[in-house]
């Protein structure tokens, strides 16, 4: 997964300092941040060298709050009562995974400091440093009989967001007087975006900012938009046809992949659904084809199970047992990991497109052919009418049949022959009966409009329609998403965190010296020796005050425990706690005169 959401987050300034860090200076000839923060090999280096306070708080992060966006305070409260660490440790912690990025600190204007680790961060180093699944594990013996299947859209997403921009790419994109698209367009587009309709988006999708659009639609609009395939002037839409090229160029798995990873950053920042971060975060990372199990999902999981069953992602079994709760098993569906160019072109004109054929030659298709059967393969038919449309759009006729040839291997059919040359004097012949009615046809560099070659009365207005160049590409392509905004651009975010001021280095440096630490006696934090009762009672106090550990010799022997209150019993003062990474959550009673020695203990960072 990525880093490509958090390029405009990050200035290159702050990525220096990043990888100027001790752990990745040794990278930073060779890599760049974002590409270094989320490569396997590096995060197993930098874990080896992690203190064990560190890595103990990095652990605890990647199964639990890391993705979350928390408040300081809160965030260290639970690493205390979970961890059994020192509130000082964990902020220490906190900041040192800061020093190169692990994790960020942003500054709420009335919140205070607010942590997150970016989502391709979690997600990359829990499933490199977590090798075994914590939530879904892999059945072998499966009877799918005894189960309902819920197979949901065959078509991915991505195809289904193809076929919508294709469609853009021929509508009016121009807005009305009231700020929003046409009627005419909006209907079609909605009814192409209908495929994607589920519980999830119609129930828990964020506010809608045009209500006339409707769910289905403003969620493939934000999609686009974060995919920087569509772009939003005052007039209206625009498609970016040369991110669009990008983007129809990556291979399947990995164009899919990015919309999940999208998903997973717009959506699991909702309060509603964050809980479900770890969880989809590891079924991201299971192998594609098999069989997965999880007890007793929560209602928000299977929501957005549903979601992903409706992007044609998996397919889930389901069974109720009154004695073991719900089970559900999970496929994740397989993509091609390379693309393929290839067509299947037969003598009847016929052209048959097998799994992972490059979207790319897709696009171009839809441009030339009919589509008269999708499944798992889809099949185009050449036509003399489809072919005409062709060449009243801008295809010139040579660059067509030239493309046809290098797109599959063998010679073209005869009758696909005949058919180029029938479409060729078919359009000459239209050109000439428009051209003796100046009021029928109308060339200019941006448009193209020729009523009688239309094949629909709702398709006479082509706005700027623009054309791929027809030729095979085969090559690697990577594509930036757009960085999540405070606001979605037609979908309402509620992570107001986003957009805030990243902690400065400065800043980090300032609470990582702790200065009003300068007030309390030197001897103290630097030797366990026994004191005056009363001295004792001072320095357990100071500890609570400024959530330190002490370091105590008890029996002859050197303990780290970490006090919460002080209680006098039965004129005797008593230290309530926890011992350093005990393994209960039992709250220890230490009595004051039982110590032998003590000392105020400061953490230290990398």
């Amino acid at each position: 997964m990525n880093m490509h959401t958090w390029r405009g987050k990050l200035d290159r300034g702050v990525q220096a300092k990043y990888m100027n860090h001790q752990l990745l200076k040794p990278f930073s000839q060779e890599w760049i941040w974002e590409q270094a923060i989320v490569e396997p090999q590096i995060i197993l280096f930098v874990k080896e060298q992690l203190n064990d306070y560190d890595e103990l708080v990095l652990q605890w992060l990647l199964q639990n709050k890391g993705n979350t966006v928390t408040e300081q305070e809160q965030l260290i409260n639970a690493m205390k009562i979970q961890l059994h660490i020192s509130g000082q440790q964990a902020l220490f912690s906190l900041l040192s995974l800061a020093e190169f990025g692990v994790i960020q600190c942003r500054k709420h204007p009335w919140k205070g400091h607010m942590w997150q680790m970016p989502y391709p961060v979690f997600h990359n180093w829990r499933s490199t440093i977590n090798q075994e699944f914590q939530y879904w594990k892999q059945s072998r013996d499966l009877n799918i009989a005894y189960y309902t299947v819920d197979q949901g859209n065959m078509i991915p997403l991505g195809k289904t967001l193809m076929y919508i921009l294709l469609a853009m790419n021929k509508l009016d994109l121009s807005y009305t007087k009231k700020g929003e698209l046409a009627k005419l367009t909006r209907e079609k587009l909605t009814a192409l975006s209908a495929s994607i309709d589920n519980e999830f988006l119609r129930d828990h999708l964020p506010h809608l900012r045009k209500q006339t659009y409707g769910a289905n639609l403003m969620f493939f609009l934000e999609l686009a938009y974060a995919l920087q395939l569509v772009e939003e002037t005052d007039v209206g839409l625009k498609l970016n046809m040369s991110h669009i090229n990008e983007w129809l160029l990556l291979h399947e798995w990995q164009r899919e992949a990015l919309h999940m990873q999208w998903m997973c950053e717009f959506f699991l920042v909702q309060p509603y659904y964050e809980s479900t971060a770890v969880t989809i975060s590891e079924l991201m990372t299971c192998n594609a084809g098999l069989w997965y199990e999880i007890h007793a999902p929560s209602y928000e999981l299977q929501l957005l199970l549903s979601m992903w069953r409706t992007s044609g992602w998996l397919t889930t079994l389901s069974e109720k047992n009154s004695e073991y709760g719900t089970r559900m098993f999970v496929q994740r569906h397989i993509f091609a990991l390379h693309s393929q160019s290839q067509l299947a072109i037969q003598d009847n004109g016929e052209i048959i497109v097998m799994p992972g054929t490059s979207y790319r030659q897709l696009w171009l298709l839809e441009q030339i052919a009919e589509r008269i059967s999708e499944q798992e393969i889809i099949v185009y038919k050449l036509t003399l009418q489809s072919l005409v449309k062709a060449l009243t759009t801008g295809y010139p006729l040579d660059q067509i049949k030239q493309w046809l040839g290098q797109s599959c291997d063998h010679d073209l059919p005869q009758i696909v022959i005949h058919m180029l040359q029938a479409a060729r004097t078919t359009y000459e012949e239209s050109r000439q009966r428009v051209n003796m009615s100046s009021e029928l046809f109308e060339v200019n560099q941006d448009k193209v409009t020729v009523p009688s070659l239309m094949t629909s009365k709702n398709e006479k207005k082509v706005t700027n329609c623009s054309l791929l160049h027809m030729e095979v590409v085969f090559r690697d392509a990577l594509h930036l998403l757009r960085p999540i905004e405070q606001w979605g651009k037609w979908l309402a975010t509620t992570n107001l965190v986003l957009d805030e001021p990243l902690l400065e280095h400065e800043e980090r440096y300032e609470l990582l010296t702790m200065q009003e630490y300068g007030s309390i006696t030197t001897s103290w934090m630097t030797e366990c020796r026994q004191y005056h009762y009363s001295t004792s009672k001072q320095i357990v106090q100071l500890a609570i005050n400024h959530q330190l550990s002490l370091q105590i010799k008890k029996e002859g022997e050197l303990l780290y425990f970490h006090p919460n209150r002080m209680l006098e019993v039965d004129d005797k003062w008593v230290v309530e706690g926890v011992f350093d990474r005990q393994q209960s959550d039992e709250l220890q009673l230490e009595q004051l005169n039982d110590w032998q020695g003590i000392k105020l203990h400061i953490a230290t960072v990398l």
